[in-house]
């Protein structure tokens, strides 16, 4: 069962669509998305991924995709 969203969103993407950024700094270490997967699992999710409408990249929520593609969802919320 995929997890519920409680957050408002444009359109339910498979979790191939987004591209991440080139030019994003952050990085995140395997046992941070590990617990920020079983949040996801656990609680669903509390915002979507903001993507850009020119390029389809990650704008915000690089973390959120990487933890839901680590618990092996097949789908995420975007907004543009």
């Amino acid at each position: 069962m995929p997890p519920s969203i409680h957050c408002a969103y444009d359109e339910l993407l498979p979790l191939t669509a987004p591209k991440p950024h080139p030019r994003n700094p952050n990085t995140h270490p395997k046992d941070q998305l590990k617990l920020f997967a079983k949040i996801l699992t656990t609680t669903g999710w509390r915002r979507p991924i903001v993507l850009s409408r020119q390029s389809g990249c990650i704008i915000k929520g690089h973390g959120a995709w990487l933890a839901a593609a680590t618990a092996g969802l097949t789908h995420c919320p975007v907004t543009w």
